[in-house]
């Protein structure tokens, strides 16, 4: 039989069984849920990212109090939150900032010392988006469909202890949201069905999942979860909760007012759509398991199809290619400034050669001689101007060519690689006749070179050629693996400007401004892009979009630890001159379930 007729056989085989296994998987799923809601002695650790009420809260007092928030690394523990919230209730001068940090330190159920405490975090709710025509961002559209669209359902598990030796638990979580598909923005998020796919939610549920230790100076992390590094309130060229999760080990350890924060991990390879429609365009066919990168004697990517180990310079294969993401960040924490550095490291070698330099916590892996590797460094400070204004910034540089930086003539072809970020926070108050509402303004503006975040390294004398170590996040959905920036909100050769205003609540009503500008050149790409300097892209034509919301939410409680809360929002967006309207409205209830060892077993 020929090979191609094998292949499409197998293939087709491949669709029937995935599609089985596919439906068993959710009927599982929706099987296990029902059996979480009713065993009450699962347990598994809470955590705080970025959009948590009680980590927003707390920046906000900082600010407000002339400090500088001290910590640039997500997600947080309680105990990370009750030390935070306990500078405020003790140190500061604001009687009103003392009782606002002692009402998060009350709606922290922390365990006390000798007691552990497990519970159950539901988050459930609603939306539905009302568009007559939309045109496809594919710079937002991962992001704003998927991360950043809300689940049908989000449910953890998680414990926690506290003894004389440190503060430790475990979490795990899922959550329910329909299938992710390109080109089709949804307009509900509950799941739907089709006689092909009878329950069309995402099959790769599990958003966490990890164990974690935390000491008086030392922390640790390891597993599944959602991180940010940087500030919160910014974008940032690290690892950032545009992601939807990190797999790694984390370890943080702090000496007096110097934090370090270090991880290493590995991403997912298998081959995203994004690069199989790059590679159908050129005529390839890539099927992970027999093809090759190398790079011609132009300096161009291209694909060996040799057989002959002698003439085959790299095996760089998808599904079978390790890539080893790293990361070093020193942050100096002092009362009004902070500032980091930070290196960022990317490893994909020949025959998967990794060496334990690759991890070591305190090194240098540029001068360290450890193998061929795609680093970046980045700096960022954050200073607290006055009481109620922070402003941030961060610069990053993938490669530097002294020819840019002093005039001294660089060997290569590569140009000086950055990217760069300023933002500014204000936090005041505004003042009407019976209640003090709370207001912020967030504004950022972003840029990066259009070779950011790409990288291909060649060596003669090595002969290995490095297209994995570019800065890509696969993440595979029901529909196939998407590629997204891995350091950067929306990839090389970006500028944007963002803001947000924001009015606290008032008897429950609080309400939000949202708008964001993005220019984009149409030929940087993480995936195409040559690692060299072009003229051909550096004047090459740019799309422009925009993407602004005006939001209204009512919140209520609905019981002891339990709230729900009624939205709406009026969009506008424009990408690439076309414009259309969008309204959106939606429900939300979440809460808690919670309780100690002692209760659970009371009577026993």
């Amino acid at each position: 039989m020929p090979y191609t007729v094998q292949k499409q056989r197998r293939a087709n085989i491949g669709r029937e069984n995935n599609f089985g296994n596919a439906f068993f998987m959710k009927v599982m799923f929706l099987v296990s849920l029902v059996f979480f809601f009713s065993v009450s002695r699962l347990f598994a650790f809470r955590t705080y990212g970025t959009d948590s009420p009680q980590v927003v809260e707390l920046q906000r007092l900082y600010t407000l109090d002339g400090r500088a928030f001290p910590i640039s690394g997500f997600p947080l523990s309680g105990e990370d939150l009750r030390k935070l919230a306990v500078t405020i209730s003790r140190d500061s001068d604001d009687p009103a900032l003392r009782e606002k940090a002692r009402q998060i330190l009350n709606s922290l159920e922390l365990p006390k010392e000798g007691e552990a405490i497990y519970g159950q975090d539901f988050d459930a709710g609603f939306e539905a988006n009302v568009h007559d025509s939309y045109a496809w961002d594919p710079y937002r559209a991962f992001y704003n469909e998927f991360v950043d669209y809300p689940a049908m359902l989000d449910y953890s598990l998680f414990a926690e202890q506290k003894s004389a030796s440190g503060y430790s638990g475990m979490e795990i979580s899922a959550f329910v949201q329909r299938e992710y598909e390109d080109g089709n923005m949804p307009e509900v998020n509950l799941i739907s069905g089709t006689s092909d796919d009878p329950v069309k939610m995402e099959n790769y549920f599990i958003s966490s999942g990890y164990f974690a230790w935390e000491g008086d100076h030392l922390s640790l992390r390891l597993g599944r979860s959602p991180v940010h590094y940087g500030d919160s309130r910014f974008s940032s060229f690290l690892p950032s909760d545009r992601l939807p999760f990190l797999d790694a080990f984390e370890y943080r350890y702090k000496v007096g007012p110097l934090r370090m924060v270090s991880y290493f991990g590995t991403l997912e390879n298998r081959e995203s759509k994004e690069e199989e429609a790059f590679f159908a365009d050129s005529g390839l066919d890539i099927d992970g398991t027999d093809d090759h990168l190398i790079v011609d004697e132009d300096g161009n990517l291209v694909w060996d199809y040799t057989d002959s180990p002698e003439e085959e310079v790299l095996d760089a294969a998808f599904a079978r290619t390790i890539i080893l993401n790293s990361m070093h960040r020193f942050v100096l924490e002092l009362p009004k400034f902070s500032f980091g550095v930070t290196a960022h490291l990317l490893i994909a070698r020949e025959n998967n050669a990794l060496h334990i330099a690759d991890i070591f916590p305190v090194f240098s892996w540029h001068n360290g001689s450890v193998g061929s590797n795609n680093m970046s460094l980045l700096f960022d400070a954050l200073w607290n101007v006055t009481p109620g204004l922070d402003l941030y910034a961060q610069a990053g540089w993938d490669d530097i060519n002294a020819t840019d930086l002093i005039g001294i003539p660089d060997k290569g072809s590569i140009p000086t690689i950055g990217a760069y970020l300023l933002g500014a926070d204000w936090e005041g108050n505004l003042n009407l006749s019976k209640k003090t509402l709370p207001i912020g303004l967030i504004t950022e503006v972003g840029t990066t070179h259009y070779l950011w975040g790409n990288f291909y390294a060649w060596s003669e004398k090595r002969k290995d050629g490095i297209y994995f170590a570019r800065a890509i996040y696969r993440y595979r959905t029901q529909s196939g693996v998407h590629a997204i920036p891995l350091t950067s909100p929306y990839g090389p050769g970006a500028t944007w400007i963002e803001g947000t205003l924001k009015v606290g609540e008032k008897q429950g009503l609080s309400s939000e401004l949202f708008f964001s500008y993005l220019d984009h050149n149409e030929l940087a790409s993480l995936i195409s892009t040559n690692y060299y300097s072009s003229d051909e892209i550096e004047d090459a034509d740019h799309v422009q979009s925009i993407a602004s919301a005006l939001t209204f939410r009512y919140g209520f409680p609905v019981g002891k630890r339990w709230e729900s809360s009624l939205y709406t929002s009026l969009c506008y967006y424009n990408y690439d001159g076309f414009s259309w309207p969008e309204l959106v409205f939606g429900c939300r209830i979440r809460g808690s379930l919670i309780s100690s060892f002692k209760d659970a077993f009371e009577g026993e």
